[in-house]
């Protein structure tokens, strides 16, 4: 006795009316991401494409059920899920033009250009000679601040800096004393006068009198002016080298000043890289070691100075010394991470620093394929000039790299992972 089987299938209109729903989402998805551009007729057309739908006309069979050669499917979703798989395995990051527009992201052309040996350093920022001036104590005393100094602070020529008193040490007010001397001297001048008049007195004794009655007045003056120190140059302050209430010696240095037209940099080279030294003839420089701008000797009228051979004090470093016009931002005594620029070779692949990204010791750029395709590549850096970085391995010259805006892209990276929906029926 033959066996009936029974067979469950699922009408071809109904497959096509979820189908037609999950691309009218999708459609509606993209528009509001960019742009807002309707797609409602399209949404319209993929749902009503099948005008047989929904209708059971007698003597039509539309749902192919009772023919057993009938094999086809309009909406094959495992072919679907396939293609998807496949392009999800390319490692392809998809980001529409327009939020990579609204982000900020910049690409890039790599290109071979001219590119100099490096040599890495550390250094510090100076004043430039002859551009440094000190401000010094005129008399003993007390020290009192005409305000509270700070580095790079701007002074002017003769700006009160400090006063000095001596009336708290043990032999007084050194102003006091030379008033008292000079009232003194002006008397016993004044005494030998009428007696030189008088023929009573020697002409040498006239002019003993004389002369010590000028150098009392010459000393009261000088202490009246001792009393307050001011600037001897316009400028910005270098160095405060005393604090309020300090006792100070006639001459101690108080203040340094500099006129801040010119500095140097001190690059510190290495001792066993000595035999470089003469080939050195620039600069990059970036001041803390930190993340902020990287200054070139080259567009700041720099030059080099000297380069020693030596070092007084043992040191393992030989100094390296440039002097460039000072920029906003540059303060004279920080200290610079330091690029120091030998001979150029031609036909170095090198891009931007900041394209290049670092995680975990692995260094990646991202590359872009098309107009919202973008890959993450990983490269091989080499010699860096504070500007650009030598890409060795990993990056082919004309390829497009990501320089500004690579967070965005790696962000579309990790959402790009998070599946959109699943094929369950």
């Amino acid at each position: 006795m033959p066996i009936k089987y029974t067979r469950f299938h699922l009408s071809s209109a109904a497959m096509r009316m979820s189908a037609a729903f999950v691309a009218s989402a999708a459609l509606m998805l993209c528009a509001s991401a960019c742009g807002g551009h309707s797609h409602d007729d399209a949404s319209a057309s993929a749902i009503s494409h099948d005008p047989h739908d929904g209708h059971d006309h007698e003597g039509h069979d539309h749902s192919g059920g009772n023919d057993p050669h009938d094999h086809t499917d309009p909406h094959n979703h495992a072919d679907s899920e396939a293609g998807e798989d496949s392009h999800a395995s390319s490692g392809e990051i998809i980001l529409p033009e327009c939020s990579a527009k609204a982000a900020g992201v910049v690409v890039e052309q790599a290109a071979t250009s001219p590119f100099s040996h490096i040599i890495p350093t550390s250094g510090r920022i100076l004043p430039a000679a002859g551009a440094e001036s000190v401000a010094v104590a005129t008399q003993a005393g007390i020290v009192r601040l005409a305000r509270p100094w700070s580095e790079g602070m701007p002074v002017g020529a003769g700006t009160p800096l400090f006063s000095i008193s001596g009336a708290a040490l043990p032999e007084g007010d050194r102003t006091s004393r030379a008033r008292i001397e000079l009232k003194k001297a002006e008397s016993e001048f004044a005494r030998i006068e009428r007696l030189y008049a008088e023929q009573l007195a020697t002409r040498q004794e006239f002019d003993e009198a004389e002369a010590a009655m000028r150098t009392a007045r010459l000393a009261c003056e000088a202490t009246s002016r001792g009393t307050s120190v001011s600037a001897p140059r316009a400028g910005f302050v270098l160095s405060c080298l005393v604090k309020d209430g300090d006792y100070v010696e006639a001459g101690t240095p108080l203040m340094n000043i500099t006129s801040n037209r010119r500095l140097q940099l001190q690059a510190d080279l290495p001792r066993r890289l000595a035999a470089e030294a003469s080939g050195i003839v620039s600069a990059n420089f970036r001041l803390g070691g930190g993340a902020g701008h990287t200054y070139s000797l080259a567009e700041l009228n720099g030059r080099i100075i000297s380069h020693g051979t030596g070092s007084a004090s043992q040191s393992p470093f030989i100094p390296v010394i440039f002097e460039f016009d000072n920029a906003p931002g540059i303060v004279a005594g920080s200290f610079a991470e330091v690029w120091l620029i030998g001979g150029t070779q031609e036909g170095v692949l090198a891009i931007p620093l900041q394209a290049l990204c670092e995680e975990q010791g692995v260094y990646t750029v991202y590359v872009r394929r098309d107009a919202e395709g973008y890959e993450r590549r990983v490269v091989t850096p080499g010699r860096r000039d504070g500007r650009r970085v030598e890409i060795i391995a990993g990056l082919k010259p004309g390829e497009e790299v990501v320089t500004s805006g690579a967070t965005h892209v790696r962000l579309a990276a990790a959402s790009n992972a998070i599946p959109g929906h699943t094929h369950e029926h």
